[in-house]
């Protein structure tokens, strides 16, 4: 189905983006052992931890609501009962898609700016304008763009998801979020292993 085909790339997306906050704590450390044992700064530390975290954050987003683990005002929902509760969930997860929808819009105008411009015939994307001066601003609007389409995406199958489940269409067969579906996502690789005759 394609609704899991997103999932994956979501968990696919903030999974490798995790792994950039310790390219960013290498290069921090490349910094100081460069500024303070060799007495010889670098250019290009700041901006690119500064560039890798905000990259990460940028595409977490997705991941994040895959997990059911974006912050809720929970004290709301827990006092409801299971139907409020479940059609609080769908205003939740309708809400998101609106969020997603106006971030993709937003965002796409600014990645065009700043990625797709040109002057005199020339390619002239937004750059950091400092002593570095390369295109970062640019590569960040368009993976900003691309990391709210993911969310956008996210949480439009997690709509679909839920509206199933209300309306009993699919009640315990597809997991919405959160560990549920990483457990669903375990038994369907094992599955698939003895189907295969793997041990």
């Amino acid at each position: 189905m394609k609704h899991r085909f997103i999932d994956r790339i979501s968990v696919f997306v903030g999974e490798w983006a995790g792994l950039l906050v310790i390219a960013a704590v290498l290069v921090t450390v490349w910094e100081i052992v460069s500024r303070y044992v060799f007495n010889s700064p670098t250019m290009w530390a700041h901006v690119s931890t500064t560039s890798l975290t905000g990259v990460t954050y940028l595409v977490a987003g997705a991941y994040v609501l895959q997990r059911g683990e974006l912050i809720r005002m929970t004290f709301v929902v827990e006092r409801a009962g299971p139907k409020l509760r479940r059609w609080l969930d769908l205003l939740s997860d309708a809400t998101a898609i609106f969020w997603g929808a106006v971030l993709v819009w937003g965002s796409a105008i600014q990645a065009e700016k700043s990625a797709l411009n040109f002057r005199d015939g020339e390619w002239r994307p937004e750059t950091t304008g400092g002593v570095w001066d390369i295109p970062i601003p640019a590569a960040i609007r368009v993976v900003f763009f691309l990391g709210v389409t993911l969310f956008l995406l996210q949480a439009v199958v997690i709509f679909y998801r839920r509206i199933r489940v209300i309306l009993s269409i699919d009640p315990t067969t597809t997991p919405i979020t959160g560990a549920e579906y990483s457990e669903y996502l375990e038994a369907e690789a094992l599955t698939q292993e003895l189907k295969d005759g793997k041990p």
